[in-house]
């Protein structure tokens, strides 16, 4: 008897973090027809108003190239929140502190 397996293609998720300017937020989720996208709020100081919105999400690395390539309004890359924050100096508003990403 021959038994035929099937290799399932894994696909690996990667985070990634998507952070806007809050002046090019609703543009940006109409580029990307997403209008769940860009909800966490962001400032230098953790303090209102926001200057930034924040978007984490875990995709394919397929999927993470194709956004990172077609990136315009915003700046995508492939890296926990945590660090990600800390590099370009912001800090989340409110209840969405840094421990809850």
């Amino acid at each position: 008897m021959h038994f035929i397996t099937n290799k399932l293609k894994k696909t690996t998720n990667m985070r990634i973090c998507i952070l806007c300017e809050e002046s090019k937020v609703l543009q940006a989720r109409e580029k990307m027809k997403n209008d769940n996208i860009l909800k966490i709020d962001l400032s230098p100081t953790g303090e209102l108003p926001a200057t930034h919105k924040l978007c984490v999400m875990a995709v394919t690395e397929e999927k993470a190239k194709k956004l990172m390539d077609s990136a315009e309004l915003t700046i995508i890359e492939a890296m926990g929140p945590k660090e990600f924050l800390e590099k370009h100096n912001l800090k989340k508003i409110g209840k969405y502190g840094i421990g809850n990403v």
